[in-house]
This record gives structure tokens, sequence and C-alpha cells, in this order.
């Protein structure tokens, strides 16, 4: 699970820097906002992910399909790719990565 944390850590950071972007490409405090408090949220599960605590798994995987679901939903409502449908992308490799990764350690529990 510790590549795991370094994958959603990363995507954290990924989420702080597009928060700013979209506040310098269009003056958004929403973007700016949501970005940083999101983004801080994923990071602070880091520490809890790295030792694989079941709590901090299980709130990974509520938190990103529903990240993704916002994320789709925006790009649709747009029609536009950038930065919605970027995101939306990111966040999809993400969460396949996660469920991936989890799915392969309960397999591994189980034989």
């Amino acid at each position: 699970m510790q590549c795991v944390a370094y994958v959603t850590s990363l995507y954290g950071i990924f989420l702080i820097v597009f928060g700013i972007f979209g506040y310098l490409k269009s003056a958004s405090w929403h973007s700016l906002l949501s970005g940083i408090v999101i983004g801080l949220v994923i990071n602070l599960f880091f520490p809890y992910l790295y030792r694989a605590r079941p709590l901090a798994i299980r709130l990974m995987a509520i938190f990103l399909p529903l990240l993704e679901a916002l994320f789709v939903y925006r790009a649709v409502k747009t029609q536009k790719f950038y930065p919605s449908g970027i995101i939306a992308l990111v966040t999809t490799f993400t969460c396949a990565y996660f469920f991936i990764r989890l799915s392969r350690r309960w397999l591994a529990k189980r034989s």
C-alpha cells in the first residue's frame, strides 16, 4: 500500500496545482479553495495509507469515486476538456490504480 500512498499523495498535489491554475486562469476563488482543500485532505491520508490503515483505505475507496463523479459531471456540464476533463482523466487513472492495488492485496490475503 506504500505505492498507493505515494500515488494518492501526488494526486493531491496535482489537485492543489490545478486549483492554483484555475485561479490564475479565470480568477476563480472556487477553483483555488476546492483544489487546495481537496488536495490537502487527500494528503492528510498519506501516513495512514502508507501504514495500510483499514479506515483510511475505506475512506479513500469512497472519496476517490465521488471525486471522479464530480469532475466528470463538471466536464460534461461545461463541455470543456480543460480543466475538468483533464482532472477527471487523472482521477480515473488514480482511482483505477487504487482499486487494482486494493484488489490484489485483498486477493493475496484470501489465498
